[in-house]
């Protein structure tokens, strides 16, 4: 229906974190543990960020989303973030901001999501 915002749903894929030999703690990807590290989470609303193109090497761009979801969702920085309607993959930009409103429905956690695109 027009004027509505359109939800949105994500899959939210969380690193194993092991010992990287000097006492500090790794994030690693592996692809065969991914299905149970996984969480989809629906309720999302996406706006379009900015792109960026690499002024540089002028072979790849910047794509960026603002995800803002349900305040109690679990995703914290460092988790990796697969959009529903897209299929690829984002990592989240900076903090989790959880945004309070007078109400949960005015309530949300807000996710700047970024991807390079070459």
């Amino acid at each position: 229906m027009t004027g509505l915002v359109h939800r949105h749903a994500l899959a939210r894929i969380r690193p194993v974190m092991i010992d990287d030999g000097r006492g500090n703690q790794e994030a690693t990807w592996p692809a065969d543990t991914e299905e149970e590290r996984t969480l989809r989470i629906t309720g999302w609303a996406l706006d379009s960020g900015t792109t960026t193109e690499d002024l540089v090497n002028r072979d790849g761009d910047e794509v960026a989303f603002i995800a803002r979801g349900p305040i109690d969702a679990d995703v914290q920085r460092g988790d990796r973030i697969r959009l529903d309607f897209d299929g690829h993959l984002y990592l989240i930009e900076g903090a989790v901001a959880r945004q309070p409103g007078p109400s949960r429905i005015t309530s949300h956690t807000v996710l700047q999501l970024k991807r390079w695109e070459e």
